[in-house]
């Protein structure tokens, strides 16, 4: 009998196989393969340096470097992919030999026989230890970098009210004289270095948040209600359309009330002039939009990217906190707040919220 094809195919397996250890063996990557059951048929030496375990220890026996409390989370994805039959990367922690905790990449990849059908799973395993403790690193950095650029802010917006009650107080020793029109000067200033402690104190201590339902038309009708008088006095006439019947958020009243108001009074002090203010309420691929748009003066292009900034403002006596929280509000509740302007042209700000069941 010519067996000579045979041979040829048992060599062919046999490259084959030995092509396969060797990717496994060499791999940079810790490697393991389960069974269906969960238990550990092989694992390279890379899977050993990472964990700690040898592969005589693991064969035969369930995965140790599970945490217990995640242990439901590792059986989901196990079921999941055997269920879809396709490869799932995450990122997670697993645990080694010494307990100590291991933040790793693992892709999960099913391996199937001849019919389609899995027989085992292979786990392929990167540490992101370093790349995690890099990360944290450049979040810190950022955090230290904001709070470099508050302090800045802070001096010189506290400087300049101190400066004017030192020169006052000089002026009256010197003098012996207290004027009545200084002293208003000295107790506005004192309220101005006052009202930023206090947007400050805001940022430090959040409030805790009452989340309800709540009818965005009514707060909008609130808000206007409550800064008539002032835009009567700019000569500015306020319109509001509600398109439908907007379904209710889930949503702080104070604090969305708190962005209401901070956007319209922005919009009413650009209109010095008089004007018209256009607030839109509509729903949009399961977002609520909230659209307020004047006819003022506008934001130069340039400036736009740094609205919300802390102490960064257009306006001349402004202080930048009040954008700055309304930014940070509307991301707490899962929005996003967007501004567009054209000098003299008028400013739109979009106000985007979840719709929620």
């Amino acid at each position: 009998m010519d067996i000579t094809e045979r041979k040829k195919a048992e060599q062919e397996l046999e490259r084959t196989k030995k092509l396969l250890e060797s990717i496994i063996d060499d791999s940079a990557d810790g490697i393991c393969i389960i069974d269906t059951g969960g238990n550990v048929l092989r694992v390279n030496h890379s899977f050993e340096m990472l964990y700690g375990w040898s592969e005589n220890e693991l064969v035969g026996r369930q995965l140790p470097i599970v945490p217990l409390e995640m242990e439901d989370e590792f059986k989901s994805i196990t079921q999941e992919i055997q269920g879809d039959m396709l490869a799932k990367t995450f990122e997670t922690v697993r645990q080694n030999k010494a307990g100590e905790l291991v933040h790793v990449s693992i892709t999960l990849s099913p391996i199937k026989n001849g019919y389609g059908e899995i027989i085992a799973l292979t786990g392929i395993t990167r540490d992101i230890s370093e790349r995690i403790k890099s990360e944290e690193f450049f979040r810190k950095a950022d955090k230290l970098n904001v709070v470099g650029q508050l302090a800045a802010g802070l001096a010189h917006e506290i400087r300049n009210p101190l400066t004017s009650l030192k020169g006052f107080l000089q002026l009256m020793k010197e003098s012996d004289k207290r004027r009545v029109e200084h002293c208003e000067i000295m107790l506005s200033e004192v309220d101005r270095m006052n009202s930023i402690i206090n947007e400050l104190l805001i940022f430090s201590k959040p409030q805790p948040k009452v989340l309800k339902r709540n009818d965005i038309g009514a707060l909008l009708y609130s808000v206007i209600n409550l800064l008539e008088a002032q835009a009567t006095m700019n000569g500015v006439q306020v319109y509001i359309e509600i398109h439908g019947d907007l379904p209710p958020i889930c949503c702080s009243e104070v604090d969305i009330k708190q962005v209401f108001v901070n956007v319209l009074k922005n919009a009413i002090e650009a209109t010095p002039n008089g004007g018209k203010i256009h607030i839109v309420a509509f729903e949009q691929l399961n977002e609520l939009i909230i659209r307020i748009k004047d006819e003022g003066i506008g934001i130069p292009t340039d400036s736009i990217h740094r609205l919300g900034e802390p102490f960064y403002t257009t306006k001349e006596q402004g202080t930048g906190l009040g954008l700055m929280m309304c930014y940070k509000i509307i991301h707490d509740h899962k929005g996003n707040l967007s501004i567009r302007s054209a000098v003299n042209q008028g400013t739109t700000v979009d106000i985007k919220l979840p719709v929620t069941d």
